[in-house]
Formats: C-alpha cells, structure tokens, sequence
C-alpha cells in the first residue's frame, strides 16, 4: 500500500535524519516509520520535492506521475519489494526525458543501495 506522506515531523526527519541514497538522475531519503509502539505500519509513504527550479508545473506534475508509477510497478511486480517506510524522492530532469524501465531502473538502484543496517532507524 501507498500513501502519501502527511505530518510534519515525518518531513523534518526525512530532511535530517534519513538515510540518503541516490541513482542515476534520482535522489531517494528513507527512514523506517513506527506507529505506536509497533514493528511498522505496512506501507509506504512516498513524498516527492520538486521545486520550481525543476521546471513549470506541467513537467513538475509529470515528473510526480512518472516516479508514483515507478513506485507502484516497483512495489506490485515481482522484484525484491523495498522496505516499509517514509520515502522522499528528489527527481532530476531526466525523470523527464528517460524511457519508464529507466526510471524503474533508478528507482531500483536506489532501494538496492539502501544500507540494512541503516534500515532500523526509526521516527515516532
């Protein structure tokens, strides 16, 4: 399941505390979420910053499709599903102009260089 990423104590901790990794043009902050005291909620909360700097509001709002769908065909198909959690993806314009199975691809890279170690951090 995916939902988007609401409180703001859970963007100031992507913002500081997370886990940073990047591929290709893309740039992905994790951090593992707890709710009350349980293992993890089972979802995914996926934030996306895209500023103004990026481009007008049609290609800021296509670069958002564009990685959402990669998010959920990552989740849904048969790859290594990524772990639970609060996602921020920070796009580069070639989110813009790349093939899908790229942007996937970019996607992919950025869950398979997520430290395991790292994943037992935590935001309340």
């Amino acid at each position: 399941m995916i939902s988007p990423v609401t409180r703001r104590a859970e963007f100031a901790a992507l913002r500081t505390r997370a886990q940073r990794v990047r591929s290709g043009g893309l740039r992905m902050s994790y951090i593992r979420s707890v709710e009350s005291g349980q293992p993890g909620p089972q979802t995914h909360q996926v934030a996306f910053a895209i500023s103004r700097k990026f481009g007008n509001a049609v290609e800021r709002n296509r670069a958002r499709r564009r990685l959402r769908a990669a998010f959920v065909g990552s989740v849904s198909v048969g790859n290594t599903p990524p772990p639970f959690g609060l996602y921020l993806l920070l796009p580069g314009r070639s989110v813009l102009t790349s093939p899908h199975r790229d942007v996937v691809g970019m996607l992919q890279g950025c869950f398979d260089r997520l430290n395991p170690a790292d994943l037992t951090q935590q935001v309340t």
